[in-house]
């Protein structure tokens, strides 16, 4: 019981000094894609996200 408390108590304070912003996170400009015969992944600039 007592750890409980601790854990949640922990867990109020962490979150009442965490700022959250108002701005949107930008678009990820990758995308990923596994070759299903290799199984090795390759990654992909998106041309109209790097432009933008």
């Amino acid at each position: 019981m007592y750890a409980d408390s601790t854990v949640t108590e922990k867990v109020e304070k962490a979150q009442a000094t965490t700022q959250r912003s108002q701005k949107p996170l930008p678009q990820n400009p990758f995308t990923t894609h596994r070759d299903p015969q290799t199984g090795r992944w390759i990654v992909v600039m998106n041309k109209e996200l790097r432009e933008a």
